[in-house]
């Protein structure tokens, strides 16, 4: 029982760290983007090679926590699995609405 506990401490602070790498990125891109948007002399390339980094970060960050995800649900029985979706979807939406109302 300890071991799993350890593991499952283990697998919620990767999310969690994950999760807030993700807000942080979000935010970079937002100030990057807007102070790029501000420059009379930006050029298009500029802009896409700003938007290209921000959303293969994103990508990426989005895989690590879907894999730390399949590692959470693997580690869990089903009983506590339905618990844990309830607080990754509440978490999840947070964090979206978060980066989509450019917050």
């Amino acid at each position: 029982v300890e071991n799993k506990h350890t593991l499952l401490s283990s697998i919620a602070r990767k999310i969690e760290n994950r999760a807030r790498e993700l807000v942080a990125e979000h935010k970079d891109f937002t100030e990057s983007f807007d102070q790029l948007l501000s420059t009379y002399e930006t050029s298009d390339a500029q802009l896409n090679q700003v938007v290209q980094s921000y959303s293969s970060r994103r990508k990426q960050l989005r895989d690590d926590l879907l894999h730390l995800q399949d590692e959470l649900h693997y580690a869990m029985t089903p009983e506590e699995w339905d618990k844990v979706v309830r607080v990754l979807n509440q978490a999840g939406d947070t964090i979206s609405s978060y980066t989509l109302s450019g917050a």
